[in-house]
């Protein structure tokens, strides 16, 4: 989780750095506005349903296939599929949200001027709640053999 962030904070350091306005600002003071608060939880809902969404758009047929699954537990999101899937397939769809929305979106949004504090943060939340994805590809990466066959059933994976 850590490393995920600390890739993303240098990523996204040369259009949006907190650090330094933290250190100048000392005084503390805030605000609670319902409205702001309410349009922060809608946005995190929708980064939370795109990120499970991009996890679904890379499995093969999953608008079609009975083995594609959604949903939301204590944790979050969640998508899962029982299809075939090749190890090369297994790991895009791991990585695809934190690759589309932690890194990709951030440097298109510091180039055209758009980070703010807020993006910071969501992208920083994506990051980190990425890390089990990243882990997830580490594990497919190192331990299962290439040109193999890999299917989920629950919490348990299977591949040959």
């Amino acid at each position: 989780m850590a490393v995920n962030g600390v890739v993303a904070y240098l990523l996204i350091m040369p259009y949006y750095n907190p650090i330094p306005k933290i250190i100048e600002n000392v005084s503390i003071s805030f605000e609670i506005n319902v409205f702001d608060m309410l349009y922060g939880s809608i946005i995190f809902l929708l980064i939370l349903l795109t990120h499970e969404f991009l996890h679904a758009i890379f499995i093969p047929n999953f608008i079609r296939s009975n083995k594609t699954f959604w949903g939301f537990n204590i944790n979050g999101g969640f998508v899962g599929t029982s299809e075939k899937l090749t190890k090369d397939n297994f790991i895009l769809i791991s990585i695809a949200p934190f690759v589309l929305i932690s890194l990709v979106m951030p440097l298109i949004l510091g180039l055209l001027g758009f980070m703010n504090g807020f993006v910071f943060f969501l992208t920083i939340f994506n990051t980190m709640a990425s890390s089990v994805d990243v882990l997830n590809m580490i594990l497919i990466l190192f331990q299962v053999p290439q040109k193999s066959f890999i299917t989920a059933n629950g919490y348990e994976t299977y591949y040959k």
